[in-house]
């Protein structure tokens, strides 16, 4: 998860994250399982723990305030993710992480 929350907050490029999303392809029935249920749950507490520890602290940026916008980098890939992997998104690899990419660019944009 951390490759994805460094992917998220602009750390990682898109080649990695696009090989992180080969991986899940290739793994899907495994990856399926971990990002649903109750273990979809926990990998959401735990790339949102990630992202809250890595938020920048600065004026306005309290720890409730990071933690609603870890919440808000996470919840909106992993939907994605989800989606992706059920086969209800048609895409490769390389679109998926690039709209990934888009999206919490767009949204830190927004969020800072």
């Amino acid at each position: 998860m951390t490759l994805l929350a460094e992917a998220l907050l602009g750390v990682r490029n898109e080649d990695e994250l696009a090989h992180l999303l080969a991986h899940f392809q290739e793994n899907r029935a495994r990856a399926r399982q971990t990002l649903n249920g109750e273990q979809g749950e926990r990998v959401q507490k735990l790339l949102v723990s990630i992202l809250e520890s890595r938020l920048a602290i600065g004026p306005g940026n309290d720890l409730r305030s990071r933690r609603m916008t870890a919440i808000d980098l996470a919840a909106v890939p992993l939907a994605l993710l989800r989606a992706w992997l059920a086969g209800t998104i048609h895409c490769d690899e390389a679109e998926m992480a690039r709209h990934i990419s888009t999206t919490s660019a767009t949204m830190r944009k927004a969020l800072f």
